[in-house]
């Protein structure tokens, strides 16, 4: 994706806008105006369709693979990770990644999924969560 450029004034995008009114096509338009006209877009955060069509799959084409973690392979090691791992500035929490996203840090391309554990007057620092955590024990 192109860097973000400067915002660039609306005046240039006005001109001419009343001779286009009514009409199904639009006339063309000078290089300047077309870059101007993306300058703007981009600067905001925006990309057209059109620039990003060859970047686009006919279908969904995810690269995660079914995998499933044993509960009682992940449960041991959870729990030697309370004798392993003492809890600092960072929580002892178990990132489950799919093998199928090479490394990327992700359990599903929508999803991130961890275990926590916290042991009797341990106490993690105050963090948030979407509505969507769910807990356990």
């Amino acid at each position: 994706m192109a860097k973000p450029l400067k915002e660039v004034s609306i005046a240039a995008f006005e001109q001419g806008e009343s001779e286009r009114k009514g009409t199904v096509t639009p006339r063309a338009q000078p290089a300047s105006f077309r870059e101007a006209f993306h300058q703007r877009m981009h600067s905001n955060h925006m990309y057209g369709l059109w620039e990003l069509a060859s970047q686009m799959t006919a279908h969904p084409q995810p690269k995660m693979i079914p995998y499933m973690w044993r509960w009682s392979l992940l449960d041991s090691i959870i729990d030697q990770s309370g004798e392993a791992v003492p809890v600092g500035d960072e929580r002892r929490a178990l990132q489950l990644f799919n093998p199928g996203l090479g490394g990327r840090w992700a359990t599903t391309n929508s999803l991130i999924a961890a275990v926590q554990l916290l042991l009797p007057g341990e106490v993690a620092r105050a963090h948030r969560h979407t509505p969507t955590v769910y807990r356990s024990r």
